[in-house]
């Protein structure tokens, strides 16, 4: 059995956008919020319309970002893999500052 902490299970370390232009927050281990195991399906993704989820807005909050050929955001993540936040305050107090921003974002529901 491994051992994780709860920032890099259940906190997003990034976002993935879907085929049908939903994003998808996935933890450090680039699976759903709260998993820790590579056998899932797909339906157990969380994938949201968040209005205001912008480029702009990704841009001032994303560590980096990966575009798709065209230049569309495809993926980003909010800190980078050498990030510690829990040896690191002003990791964590700038992770937990995206997260404000983020919070502050509606979810579009029945498009």
């Amino acid at each position: 059995m491994m051992d994780y902490d709860f920032l890099s299970i259940n906190l997003p370390y990034g976002f993935q956008k879907t085929s049908k232009n939903e994003w998808a927050p996935f933890n450090r281990q680039h699976l759903p919020l709260g998993s820790f195991s590579f056998a899932l399906n797909g339906k157990e993704w969380a994938c949201m319309i968040y209005k205001g989820l912008t480029d702009a807005f990704i841009d001032e909050i994303a560590f980096s970002i990966k575009h798709d050929e065209s230049g569309g955001i495809i993926k980003f993540y909010l800190y980078s893999d050498e990030s510690d936040l829990q040896l690191s305050v002003k990791a964590y107090n700038d992770y937990f500052n995206k997260l404000k921003l983020l919070g502050k974002l509606k979810l579009i529901i029945g498009k």
